[in-house]
């Protein structure tokens, strides 16, 4: 395996399932990986440097909260599991739901936010809240929790994956 794909192996989702931000990171570091720190800013500066389009389409690429999850966004799975969709009463997700569709219809595209960080009832005044945000201030909002939610990543792959990242 050459010394990019074993990259975007490691790093192709930390931005939801996304290989183009993992391969230019890859291109702007010319595949060496100095440090974590290094990664992570090499990651928030791509993501700070696109386009407003291709920022909405990184946001595009989140599972809506509380939905099922594609099974290509296992960690997105994992990282809802925290905030305990799954433990709250039918009234408050359909609350929960009800403010996604509102969100949804306004920006087209999902809420995003590093639920790794908050609690459900934060989440839940946090989507009401961004609701009546204007769409560059909310795209860019979005843009900040998709890089929290990348460097919780990075640093993951980090501590599990060390090994294999120093052979690269």
């Amino acid at each position: 395996m050459s010394s990019y794909e074993s990259f975007l192996d490691l790093f192709g989702n930390v931005v939801e399932r996304n290989l183009m931000i993992a391969t230019l990171v890859y291109l702007k570091v010319d595949g060496v990986i100095v440090s974590k720190e290094n990664i992570i800013q090499t990651f928030f500066e791509v993501m700070d440097n696109l386009s407003i389009e291709n920022k909405v389409s990184i946001l595009r690429m989140h599972p809506i909260l509380g939905d099922k999850v594609p099974a290509s966004a296992l960690d997105s799975t994992n990282e809802q599991s925290y905030l305990g969709v799954k433990n709250v009463s039918q009234e408050t997700l359909d609350y929960l739901n009800d403010l996604n569709q509102k969100y949804l219809n306004k920006f087209k595209f999902p809420f995003v936010i590093c639920v790794k960080k908050k609690s459900f009832d934060e989440v839940l005044i946090e989507i009401a809240e961004r609701c009546t945000k204007l769409y560059e201030e909310e795209v860019s909002l979005g843009v900040e929790e998709v890089k929290k939610i990348c460097e919780i990543r990075i640093l993951d792959t980090f501590e599990k994956k060390e090994d294999i990242i120093r052979q690269l």
